[in-house]
């Protein structure tokens, strides 16, 4: 089974589910990225449910402004509209303080931010490597071909 774990912002809880038993919220994580030499911010934003049995457990961590990380199953259905949704459904959430003192059984990776904002992958940074001009030219070449 593919887990993952997401670092965030508890940014909104629902519980418009009340009938299924589950609970729904989002988590929020501000991206810092390079757009044309100027440094450009967005938030995403990860939608979640738990069911309020496990909730309960967590109860004291459970409030929106809570920084946590969240492990789950990545998910995705249709809604009534026929659009396409996806979800993570939570099985652990812990502090994000917490984090690396707890452990959490699964294999997945945890994607999370440096404090500059770059992606880190299982506390790797991902940054990304200008190409030299042998590079560059490569590839111009190789999208001139397919050009119309």
């Amino acid at each position: 089974m593919n887990y993952i774990n997401i670092e965030g912002v508890i940014s909104r809880i629902s519980n418009k589910y009340k009938d299924k038993n589950i609970t729904f919220f989002e988590i929020a994580r501000n991206n810092e990225y390079m757009k044309d030499g100027f440094i450009k911010k967005d938030t995403s934003f990860f939608s979640a449910v738990i069911d309020n049995d496990l909730l309960k457990e967590y109860k004291n961590i459970f409030k929106v402004g809570q920084k946590v990380v969240v492990s789950g199953i990545p998910n995705s259905y249709f809604d009534k509209e026929g659009r396409k949704c996806f979800t993570i459904k939570v099985f652990k959430i812990v502090l994000s303080s917490e984090y690396k003192n707890e452990i959490i059984n699964y294999s997945g990776p945890k994607i999370s931010f440096d404090t500059d904002g770059v992606i880190l992958w299982n506390g790797k940074r991902c940054e990304s490597i200008p190409m030299n001009p042998d590079e560059e030219k490569e590839i111009k070449d190789i999208l001139f071909q397919y050009e119309i």
